[in-house]
């Protein structure tokens, strides 16, 4: 059942988009809910599990506005996972957990349309590095210019949790 969104100019999404967060000193759960009916701007409707509902557009300088300001931390407190999101949201994408307590990092994972072996890969707040399955294994590169040689400790957890998502689609 699709969750009910009294915005007008919002198209829900299946499913919720769920976040961890940390908001004034308590742990959250952020949903994606919705995004706004604009081609120009990135806008989305956020639930968090205090009940706090807000709308969220990106704006041309890169900037949150919200619909109340006085929630505006809650959206700055999953603004590199929103900026992911974006990055994903238009196609087929895969979301998991790397690493540990002291370091996790969520990772969104966008499948290429056009080959279905490769994939996008984005974390804290931007674009990382590509992957390519090949019959010989994992390959990896960042097309971003002047890029720094790509964590391969990273890239390892990342192939390791893709693999297991891959596994259930099919």
């Amino acid at each position: 059942m699709e969750p009910q969104i009294n915005y007008p100019g919002i198209i829900p999404f299946k499913e919720p988009v769920t976040i961890k967060c940390i908001v004034n000193g308590k742990r959250l759960m952020a949903e994606i809910i919705g995004q706004t009916d604009d081609a120009i701007q990135f806008g989305f409707i956020v639930k968090f599990s205090d009940g706090i509902c807000v709308e969220a557009t990106i704006s041309e300088n890169g900037y949150w506005c919200v619909d109340n300001v006085k929630y505006r931390h809650y959206v700055l407190a999953i603004d590199k996972n929103l900026r992911d999101f974006i990055g994903v949201k238009n196609g087929d994408w895969y979301k998991f957990e790397i690493g540990n307590d002291a370091s996790l990092k969520l990772v969104w994972v966008s499948v290429n349309h056009e080959n279905k072996n490769e994939y996008t890969v984005y974390f804290e707040g931007d674009y990382q590095f590509h992957l390519r399955k090949t019959n010989s294994g994992w390959e990896n590169e960042s097309i971003r210019v002047g890029a720094k040689a790509v964590n391969q400790v990273i890239v390892s957890q990342v192939v390791k949790e893709l693999e297991k998502k891959i596994a259930v689609d099919f």
